[in-house]
């Protein structure tokens, strides 16, 4: 019996990115929501099988006079998938009807054509992923121009890609077990004239088995096709540049691939004091200065599925109480974490709540503290999500199902599905 799940890729940014009208914009699939006027330095591998499927994006002030599309491009052309938003028009739009199968090694990200007359923000995107079996796909991303000269820097692994010199500022910490393969990012630019620049994963603090090595003047993507790191729950997780001399090195995107049983979707703003006493942020991407209203990072979710594990961090002590709600369709719910305190280190978890989660819902994540202090800031945020197994076109939670075979309350549990 074949099983499908749809694994969601969501990329976002507190803080919109702007999309001019009368050309061609192009942004990443997961990670940071941001626009470049270069196709291939937004792009990210696929490596396996799947179909791309309920395309949604949410858009804000739109001030173009003349109709405008966003599309998902496979391989630097436009697909099928694809949204159409009128003159004027803000708000979210998804495409429910269309899919497109990938392959492994095509290479994906959006395209915006904005009509003429004025330009639009997007603030978050979100596509499906299907696949057979129940282990998927989770494309940790990042995004941004890192342009710094020799010696030893981290970066996290997904969300915002912040050069840091300290290593505990930059790890994620996973709240499951993963394997992360296909370690890949891709050089625009690179002026070390001598020297080796060495990209390293790093878990809990020592060297992982995946690296890359690029010699002086090289430039274009670089991925480990062959190493894989298998990582237990409550691993810390980040990249380290060494080497290179004479020069800078320019990384536009970076991505790895996360197998797990669950996605997990991460933001990461290192070292950001956010400046109000309440933020908004989409579930994946960049967790910066706030959202100009909770409407503007409203993230569809394209399949059911379970919400667990919600986890923030701060990289320096906090002087306020810090609390992170998931907001399912405009609602508060129970699925919170808190941290803080005066002096104390900034870090929330949740490990108890689960969230069931509905085919069309929309999710974003809140959060608020309880002074307005300067030193108060979320520099990661996660939350994991299990996706529902579709079976003979119904879908179902295994886990569900198993513990009622295992009750005796499995008769007829699939009386009438053919």
């Amino acid at each position: 019996m074949a099983t499908v799940r749809t694994w969601p890729l969501v990329a976002g940014s507190s803080t919109f990115s702007l999309l001019a009208s009368n050309t061609s914009r192009y942004l990443p699939v997961a990670g940071k929501l941001n626009s470049s006027p270069t196709s291939t330095i937004s792009q990210i591998v696929i490596r396996g099988s799947y179909t791309a499927t309920r395309m949604f994006v949410n858009l804000v002030d739109n001030r173009a006079d003349n109709s405008s599309t966003i599309f998902f491009d496979v391989n630097g052309t436009d697909s099928v998938l694809q949204v159409s938003i009128a003159p004027d028009t803000s708000g979210t739009f998804e495409d429910t009807v269309n899919s497109v199968p990938l392959a492994d090694g095509d290479l994906i990200n959006y395209r915006s054509t904005i009509g003429s007359g004025g330009t639009a923000k997007i603030q978050a995107a979100v596509v499906g992923l299907k696949q057979e079996g129940d282990v998927g796909v989770n494309l940790l991303v990042t995004r941004g121009v890192v342009n710094n000269s020799t010696g030893t820097w981290y970066f996290p692994i997904a969300g915002s890609m912040a050069p840091l010199t300290l290593e505990a500022s930059s790890t994620l910490e996973f709240q499951s077990s993963a394997t992360l393969s296909n370690m890949r990012l891709y050089v625009s630019g690179n002026t070390h004239t001598s020297g080796t620049v060495n990209w390293q994963l790093r878990r809990a603090g020592a060297d992982g088995a995946q690296s890359l090595l690029i010699g002086s003047g090289q430039t274009g993507a670089f991925e480990d096709v062959t190493n894989i790191d298998v990582i237990g729950a409550g691993t810390n997780v980040n990249y380290r540049k060494t080497g290179g001399s004479n020069g800078t090195l320019v990384v536009e995107i970076t991505q790895i691939y996360n197998t797990s049983t669950v996605i997990m979707w991460a933001l990461s703003n290192p070292g950001v004091a956010p400046g109000t006493l309440l933020k908004y942020w989409p579930v994946g991407g960049v967790c910066a200065s706030t959202a100009s209203s909770s409407l503007a990072v409203d993230c569809k979710i394209p399949t059911s599925g379970t919400l667990s594990n919600l986890w923030f961090k701060a990289s320096f002590d906090l002087a306020a109480t810090m609390t992170v709600i998931v907001v399912q369709n405009g609602v508060d719910t129970t699925m919170t974490a808190s941290g803080g305190g005066l002096g104390t280190s900034g870090t929330g978890l949740n490990t108890a709540s689960i969230l069931p989660v509905t085919l069309g819902d929309t999710i974003y994540l809140r959060g608020s503290h309880d002074t307005l202090l300067s030193n108060n800031g979320y520099s990661f945020l996660s939350v994991e999500f299990k996706p529902d197994v579709t079976i003979l076109g119904g879908s179902f939670d295994l886990d569900t199902i198993e513990r009622r075979f295992g009750r005796g309350e499995g008769r007829g549990y699939f009386r009438g599905m053919g």
